[in-house]
């Protein structure tokens, strides 16, 4: 069976010379691949090349930039914590960035009232069930007390019935 090009499903010729993707271990023909991958003579002499179609779906390599990361849940809330840029303006529009802080001031407060507020439903709830499954393992291992007992009594009875006839005979 015959080597077939990835990129056009041709027959491999022994007078190509194929480039070897080594991410999927496919052959593609020079014509086939992109423009700039045909420029580059490095390419032809069977050095390290991907298709780039394997290329776009290795994961994306870390950026080494500073590019801000988002804040995370578990830290407290503070309004001075909040990340506000103020600027300078004209005396004309100043006034218009006192309510925009004041907005951003207000919805950090009630998301933080917000958190507070889901925090103590949530501990609430857990409360709630601890104490209806402590009341429901109660209530089933009492019911399994008393059957114990009844069962010991039960024992302890035919004990005193055996201990009778062993006596009489």
């Amino acid at each position: 069976m015959a080597l077939l090009y990835a990129c056009c499903r041709v027959a491999v010729v022994n007078t190509d010379v194929p480039m070897i993707c080594i991410s999927c271990s496919g052959y593609y023909h020079l014509q086939c691949v992109s423009a700039s991958s045909r420029k580059d003579p490095t390419l032809r002499n069977g050095s390290d090349w991907t298709y780039p179609a394997c290329l776009s779906k290795q994961p994306k390599t870390v950026k080494n930039d500073s590019t801000p990361v988002r804040m995370s849940a578990r830290k407290q809330c503070d309004t001075e914590s909040v990340n506000v840029t103020l600027r300078n303006k004209n005396s004309k529009n100043k006034s218009p960035t006192t309510p925009s802080v004041s907005v951003i001031e207000k919805s950090t407060d009630s998301s933080c009232d917000l958190r507070g507020f889901i925090r103590q439903e949530i501990s609430e709830l857990k409360r709630d069930l601890e104490f209806s499954f402590k009341n429901f393992i109660n209530s089933e291992l009492k019911i399994i007390k008393d059957e114990v007992q009844e069962i010991k009594m039960s024992i302890a009875f035919i004990n005193n019935k055996y201990d009778e006839m062993k006596e009489r005979f």
